[in-house]
């Protein structure tokens, strides 16, 4: 909800992502916002799925960068 704070490691991690597949993370995808989703593979090369909190998916999103959540405090 709105008002959330999110708290995420200061070390980025750049493809491959294995370590964060089926985990919640924050997102950068390529030319676009950053976003909370889980990582999933994507069915084109070197993309991913990014998946909301309700289940909507964002499919084969090419991804800069995503980060391991340390704690999230909600409002």
């Amino acid at each position: 909800p709105d008002g959330t704070l999110v708290y995420y490691s200061e070390t980025v991690t750049t493809p491959p992502f294995a370590e964060h597949l089926e985990n919640l993370c924050v997102i950068q995808i390529k030319n676009g916002a950053a976003v909370l989703r889980k990582l999933t593979r994507g069915e084109r090369f070197d993309t991913y799925n990014l998946e909301d909190f309700y289940g909507d998916k964002l499919e084969n999103q090419e991804v800069e960068w995503c980060a391991k959540i340390r704690f999230i405090k909600l409002p």
